[in-house]
């Protein structure tokens, strides 16, 4: 390393391997990107209703979408709340909160379209002290490594009625097959 050459490392630097194409590559992973609802323009979701969904959010579903109509295993749609975090039932949220020794500040879900770790972290640096307040970095994270662990199939089945989430693990396991 210092000072000796290597005869090689021009051939070795400038060696490159060929970029696969995205159709190549999506022969072996399947894609299914989720875009959140944002109020601008109309698409269907795979579950019925028209949502609202921003300009460029529909623009990647296309695009996404127009890959899929010339075969391949591809999927995007956009989800029916604003966040994944959206998703998960307040019990499971005040469960790990508990489990954490936390306090609960709320004993209802969140709307579809609330920013959960934004209010979430409100709430909270509301009761706690000063010097143990959260970052919503922090609520995030803890939403989903600890809440997420305490949902069930009732509690999913409660914030989800339409089975949004289950309509896409569905379609994840044809894309699969």
């Amino acid at each position: 390393m210092f000072g000796v050459r290597c005869p090689l490392k021009s051939q070795i630097s400038n060696f490159q391997l060929p970029a696969p194409s995205p159709c190549a590559l999506s022969q072996f992973l399947p894609e299914y990107p989720l875009y959140p609802i944002r109020p601008i323009t109309s698409i269907p979701t795979e579950i019925g209703p028209i949502r609202r969904v921003a300009r460029r959010y529909k623009q990647a579903i296309d695009a996404v979408m127009n890959r899929a109509a010339a075969g391949e295993p591809v999927h995007a749609t956009c989800t029916n709340k604003k966040e994944m975090e959206n998703y998960l039932h307040i019990d499971a949220v005040n469960e790990a909160l508990l489990a954490a020794g936390l306090p609960t500040p709320r004993n209802t879900n969140y709307a579809d379209t609330e920013d959960v770790p934004r209010m979430l972290t409100g709430e909270l640096n509301a009761v706690l002290p000063i010097h143990g307040q959260w970052k919503e970095s922090v609520t995030k994270a803890f939403l989903n490594n600890h809440a997420v662990t305490k949902m069930n199939r009732a509690r999913l089945t409660a914030i989800d009625p339409p089975g949004e989430i289950p309509s896409w693990f569905s379609r994840i396991e044809q894309m699969l097959q």
